[in-house]
């Protein structure tokens, strides 16, 4: 079956659409140099899950109508996967 041209749905976002999705890790990640506080990991763990969000959308995962619904969805099981691996490593650094 062919595609319907005027469905907006068949349509990937333009590519500054796409860049700008990219903005709230970026944000975060430029907030993140400037703090010193130990607890910075966990921004950087909030960091590379919005990346990854946007990473999926912009290669075509982006199955879900808006930008946060995605954030909540793959970007939730992201940082979930993040930081079970980073207490992983750290148990490992941790046990002599």
């Amino acid at each position: 079956m062919l595609p319907d041209p005027n469905n907006t749905a068949d349509h990937s976002p333009s590519v500054p659409v796409r860049v700008a999705r990219f903005l709230p890790a970026l944000l975060v990640f430029a907030g993140a140099v400037v703090l010193t506080d130990p607890l910075v990991l966990i921004i950087l763990l909030i960091g590379a899950a919005l990346m990854m969000t946007a990473v999926c959308s912009g290669i075509g995962f982006a199955m879900d109508g808006r930008f946060a619904r995605s954030i909540a969805r793959r970007g939730l099981a992201c940082l979930l996967a993040l930081t079970l691996f980073t207490v992983f490593i750290a148990t490992l650094l941790a046990v002599p």
